[in-house]
């Protein structure tokens, strides 16, 4: 009797660890499956469906010298996905913007679509309108013909609480524009550049500017600007010279110089458009230089950080409040054997190949070599180097050269700012921020097309979600 009840207890016991056995299995095998199916999300991300995009304009246009051009774009956002038209200060997410690559082109304005609001971001479902004004800010010839790109800076997301966020992308739309006239004059617009009927405080004369400089303790605005035929110039003069916040930060800041067509050649200009406009210091010293209208935001954001007495200056809002990168784990001693190589001589080739765009070399940090160790809680490495820009065929586009340090999420420093060459060999000199924690910090430097230094230091991730390589490594911050 008491085997068979042995039996029993036995039978039970086994049954209880099958269930057991398999009720555990089967958590097991569904967390397999959900780490599958995440891990397949992941994956995903790496197609960008932002290639979906469809975006239908008119290709070939007419443009008269000097004149503007206004281009409807239509996007249409493939279904379950979301674009940016506004967000936050804070926010890491990209805007949708144009560029032109064509370096005598800007577009000066987007007119975005209404959207709907996401949290506190705004954004677009399905179809939207921007309404672009183009501007040719060199003055071509009647009969030229351009044929181009128009750059779409966008980023997708899918809809939905748990919905992925894809890297930023540049969509590249082919764009023709053949200039039917010759430049024209028109008056239609009251120039507030003239000195006696301006509201600002022009004065004519550079030497008269630089002692009014000193004499004050200010900075120079000193602006080129053709309003009688540059559309773009006109452009200013209503919607930025024109504005009572940009006339009193100007006459209450700056010293005001409205340069003569016949002095251009008085200042360093390198890639030259109009309207140009510089911030001198009182020695003549460029501080700042920037080509194409903007508006009278678009301006103070150029100008402010320049306002002698006030803080250092910082980048354009678009460039503030980005947290420093996450650190590696402190490293205590690096042997130069482990390493990642640095080049003494960088040179990045255009597209596949079809020659090179620039070349870097000499680079030296705190007056020393390429690697340099520093201890933790130092603040800044003072980076010299020399730079070649001879970027044959990028034909008129205006390119930046942008240096920042690995694993950060845009650039530091803008090394070069123009068209196709520089002239020779250039000598530059920038303070590099360090992170507050020990660890490796490669310096690294690529290409970038943002129509000026401010628009250029969000490339540094621009078709390289993990921003330029280690191919591009010309030195190395070891913070102990």
């Amino acid at each position: 009797m008491q085997r068979i009840k042995q039996k029993k207890f036995l039978k039970k016991d086994c049954l209880s660890f099958k269930k057991n056995y398999v009720f555990n299995s089967m958590k097991i095998l569904s967390k397999i499956i959900l780490l599958l199916l995440i891990s397949g999300n992941i994956l995903y991300a790496e197609d960008n469906p932002a290639d979906k995009l469809t975006v239908t304009y008119p290709t070939n246009h007419s443009l008269p010298s000097g004149g503007e051009l206004n281009i409807d774009v239509k996007v249409s956002v493939p279904s379950g996905f979301h674009i940016y038209l506004g967000k936050e200060n804070k926010s890491k997410l990209t805007i949708t913007d144009f560029t032109i690559e064509d370096a005598g082109l800007q577009v000066a304005k987007v007119k975005r679509p209404v959207g709907k609001k996401l949290d506190k971001e705004t954004i677009l479902e399905g179809d939207g309108t921007f309404s672009l004004k183009v501007f040719d800010l060199v003055g071509r010839k009647k009969g030229d013909k351009i044929n181009t790109n128009l750059l779409i800076k966008t980023q997708i997301c899918q809809t939905g609480k748990n919905g992925i966020c894809y890297s930023p992308t540049v969509l590249k739309k082919q764009i023709v524009i053949e200039f039917n006239k010759d430049k024209e004059k028109k008056f239609a617009v009251k120039n507030s550049l003239k000195a006696d009927r301006s509201p600002i405080n022009w004065l004519s004369e550079k030497e008269a500017a630089l002692q009014q400089a000193k004499k004050e303790n200010k900075n120079v605005f000193a602006l080129m600007s053709e309003p009688d035929w540059c559309g773009a110039c006109r452009y200013m003069e209503q919607e930025a010279f024109a504005k009572k916040n940009v006339q009193d930060m100007l006459n209450s800041k700056f010293v005001t110089w409205k340069v003569k067509d016949e002095d251009y050649g008085l200042l360093a200009t390198g890639s030259i458009g109009l309207p140009t406009y510089f911030v001198l210091d009182s020695s003549g010293k460029s501080l700042v230089k920037e080509v194409g209208g903007r508006d009278a935001d678009g301006l103070i954001a150029v100008i402010q950080p320049y306002i002698k007495g006030d803080s250092k200056p910082t980048p354009p809002p678009e460039e503030n409040n980005i947290p420093l990168p996450p650190n590696p784990e402190p490293v205590p001693d690096v042997p130069s054997s482990d390493l990642e190589p640095i080049l003494p001589e960088f040179t990045e080739v255009f597209g596949e190949g079809e020659g090179i765009r620039y070349t870097v070399k000499e680079v030296s940090l705190n007056g020393g070599g390429n690697t340099i160790t520093v201890e933790k809680g130092t603040k800044k490495v003072e980076l010299k180097m020399k730079l070649l820009h001879n970027c044959e065929s990028c034909g008129g586009a205006i390119n930046q050269v942008i240096v920042g340090l690995s694993g950060e999420e845009r650039a530091q420093a803008c090394a070069w700012n123009g068209q196709q060459k520089s002239r020779g060999w250039v000598k530059v000199k920038y303070n590099l921020k360090l992170p507050k924690n020990p660890g490796v910090y490669y310096i690294r430097t690529r290409y970038a097309q943002g129509n000026s230094c401010a628009g250029a230091y969000g490339w540094w991730k621009v078709d390289r979600p993990n921003g330029p390589d280690s191919s591009s490594n010309i030195g190395a911050i070891i913070v102990k």
